[in-house]
């Protein structure tokens, strides 16, 4: 009798721990499943973590003739904003570029170049990039046909992309605010409550 209780019990163990795998299992594919949709639903153009970016040509504000590659052949790493001169989102961003050029060093002391290419009519990028005007650092582009949001794929506008030196894609995201803006740069925002209460990693 002795035998045949401790024969349950061992058995009553092992299907206890075999649930206990299969539980394990479960969880260890959900937490996978959604890492690969969190990862993808940071993808808002046609490039990935890692890719190089397509080079695109336009003009200034004053006209002259312009690509990306002339920016990234600098040695810096580039943030690239897509902006619409129609845009209240997008102003709110060319305020937080001002705020950011207005500080000690500007953006080069940040080991940045700001590649900012507004969709447009010439006259309205100009007025929008007005506060821009000679900011070391920040570049205005016009982009009157929206040429890089539709070679991009780009879904919806204002789009956010940070680029190494290479032009390689390093953290990209859709309405790029504060939070974005001033974490990929590594600096504090102006007021400090608009940065999150979970800390997010870092570009390196």
């Amino acid at each position: 009798m002795t035998g045949l209780w401790l024969l349950v019990f061992l058995v009553q163990w092992l299907l206890l721990i075999v649930l206990y795998c299969i539980v394990f299992a479960i969880l260890r594919y959900l937490a996978s499943l959604q890492s690969r949709l969190g990862q993808a639903s940071v993808r808002v153009t046609r490039f990935e973590a890692g890719d190089k970016v397509s080079d695109f040509t336009l003009t200034d504000v004053a006209g002259q003739a312009t690509s990306l590659g002339q920016f990234l052949q600098r040695g810096r790493k580039v943030l690239l904003l897509l902006l619409s001169a129609s845009c209240t989102t997008c102003r709110a961003i060319v305020a937080q570029l001002d705020e950011l050029a207005s500080r000690p060093g500007g953006v080069p002391a940040l080991g940045w170049m700001v590649v900012a290419v507004i969709y447009g009519q010439p006259a309205e990028v100009r007025l929008m990039a007005e506060t821009l005007r000679e900011r070391e650092g920040i570049a205005v582009l016009v982009d009157s046909e929206a040429l890089v949001a539709r070679s991009y794929l780009v879904a919806s506008i204002p789009i956010g992309l940070a680029l190494d030196e290479n032009g390689r894609v390093l953290d990209q995201s859709r309405n790029p605010g504060p939070n974005w803006l001033y974490l990929t740069l590594h600096v504090a925002p102006p007021d400090h409550s608009l940065l999150p209460r979970i800390p997010i990693a870092q570009i390196q």
